[in-house]
This record gives C-alpha cells, structure tokens and sequence, in this order.
C-alpha cells in the first residue's frame, strides 16, 4: 500500500493544532485551580498603599517562613482558608482569642497544648473542652520566632 507523504503531513499537523488547542482551552482552568491557595493570601510584594508605606521585606521573609512553617506542621490539622474548621479550629482570630494571656502562653500552647493544659492553665483547659478533649500534636522543635512566623502568617490570609 502506498502512502503518501502530503497525508502524513497533514495528519501531524492535525494532531500538533489540537494538542496546541486543547492547551490554550486548559490555560484559564489551570489559572483557576492553581490559583484558588494563593487568592487567599495577601499579595504581600506587592502591597503598596496611599494609607501607608509598603511592607517591610522583614515582614514578608516572616510570613513566607510561617507559610512553610504551617504547611509542615499545621496544614494537615487546620483550614488553610482560616475561616472554617477543619481537625483543629479556624485560626483567624487567634491572638485575640488569646489576648487575656501573654503571647508567649500561645507560644506554649502551639509547641505543647498537652503540658499547657496539665498546667492548669485556663485559656488551655478552655479550648482543650471545647474542641471534645482532641489532643493537638506537640511541636516541640519550634521556636518562639517560629510561633510568631505562623501567626503572622495566618494574620496575612484574607
């Protein structure tokens, strides 16, 4: 059987225009599925307002190490959104939850809500009830710097 090389061209050239159209179909579904974590998040680079100056790099190194921070430790157990329970609780609004206690209690209470709660300490026992006696994981590695990264992180989802 003869072929004829016109036809094979024409063949590939079909197929190379439909992968070429299926990708520009796929372009705005990407936009949307890849997108949707980061709509969440303030656009912290690029944030510059008439109300105020820009954002300190400082901070911004601050909230991309708590972002890796949570992903690592409390992604799995805490909304990314912030806003809906999940495992654990929303994290919006936590250091006001908090702000009867000093900061470093919260500290304590990220990196070991078991020994906070065997303290006897109020907020602790408060949200340990609340959340039906569910343990939260123990983080001991972290920091104070590290706890305050996270928080200023879940301070910069919108």
């Amino acid at each position: 059987m003869k072929t004829y090389p016109f036809l094979r061209i024409v063949i590939r050239l079909y197929w190379l225009a439909l992968i070429i159209l299926i990708g520009l179909m796929a372009y705005p579904i990407k936009d949307i599925l890849w997108s949707t974590e980061n709509a969440n998040i303030v656009n912290i680079a690029n944030v510059s307002t008439s109300e105020g100056p820009p954002i300190a790099p400082e901070l911004i190194a601050e909230i991309k190490l708590g972002k890796t921070l949570f992903k690592a430790n409390c992604g799995t157990c805490h909304n990314r959104n912030m806003k809906s329970n999940m495992t654990g609780p929303a994290l919006a609004g936590v250091k006001e939850r908090w702000s009867d206690y000093p900061i470093t209690d919260l500290y304590s209470w990220i990196r070991n809500s078991a020994a906070l709660i065997k303290s006897g300490h109020p907020k602790a026992i408060e949200v340990y009830n609340e959340y039906n006696k569910a343990s939260m994981t123990s983080f001991n590695s972290l920091t104070d710097e590290d706890a305050a990264a996270i928080l200023t992180y879940v301070e910069s989802v919108k």
